[in-house]
């Protein structure tokens, strides 16, 4: 997906439902600003006016004037995209992820009484 990524200017994820998408968490790694809908799992991922502008669901024209913020705002597009870049990076990478479930299970052993 890199390459499509690469060639966006944005990722808009106008959803009425939603589990926990990869795409958002795609679009944040190539440093993106997303416009998407506050279903499932997007708001656990991304933090309106932070990592990417949330909008209700079902409501299209929330989504189009946060779109037309990202095409004509330029620096807050630009800052939403290295913020969710950094939240990427921070929380979402391979690394990232083995790190939390080390932590998880030492946690796990040491309230459990192990070693």
């Amino acid at each position: 997906m890199a390459p499509y990524f690469a060639m966006s200017r944005m990722l808009a994820l106008p959803s009425h439902s939603e589990g926990s998408p990869n795409v958002v968490l795609e679009a944040m790694a190539a440093g993106l600003p997303i416009a998407a809908t506050i279903v499932g799992g997007v708001p656990e991922i991304l933090e309106h006016g932070k990592t990417g502008l949330l909008t209700p669901s079902g409501d299209p024209e929330a989504m189009a004037a946060a779109l037309r913020e990202l095409l004509t705002q330029a620096e807050l597009g630009n800052r939403l995209g290295e913020s969710a870049r950094a939240e990427s990076n921070r929380n979402y990478t391979l690394e990232s992820y083995t790190r939390k479930l080390v932590g998880f299970y030492k946690d796990t052993l040491q309230a459990s009484g192990g070693k």
